[in-house]
């Protein structure tokens, strides 16, 4: 015989509109106003962007990455290629989208944008390009140039 509380998750698993939230709706506003959809790039994901620049010009003016480990960038390419996956998804998934819609009745928009999507390739190439310059400066090459980097 299965137990009460495993009763109770088939019950909601089997419904067709989500269960009722446990926190209070008191805090919320009784009309919801959308929040305004952002048609350009904002000036944080301008400073994300530039923020991936220092390191590899570093590396390259002083034909060296010494002080650079790779395990750092490495992670953050994970990272960045997760985070990429998710916004793709989110971004091209009909299914995803009409899910999204249907949770969020006031807002069935997704605030995901293109700009979004160019941001997480832009930090997946250049996450990649630091790794990969100070994985092969750890093995003895120097950081000759941006090829050195790359492969």
């Amino acid at each position: 015989m299965p137990s009460p509380e495993a009763i109770r998750v088939a019950r909601i698993i089997s419904r067709k509109t989500p269960p009722p939230s446990p926190f209070p709706s008191s805090h919320l506003p009784k009309n919801p106003t959308p929040q305004p959809t952002q048609k350009t790039p904002s000036h944080s994901t301008t400073a994300w962007s530039l923020s991936f620049y220092p390191q590899p010009v570093l590396n390259l003016r002083r034909r060296s990455t010494t002080g650079t480990t790779p395990a750092f960038p490495f992670i953050n390419t994970l990272g960045f290629l997760s985070y990429f996956l998710s916004t793709l998804t989110f971004y091209a998934s009909p299914l995803i989208r009409a899910q999204y819609a249907a949770r969020n009745p006031t807002a069935p928009t997704p605030t995901v944008r293109l700009n979004d999507l160019v941001f997480t390739i832009h930090a997946v190439v250049m996450s990649t390009l630091t790794w990969t310059m100070a994985k092969t400066s750890e093995s003895g090459a120097r950081c000759g140039g941006l090829r050195r980097g790359v492969f």
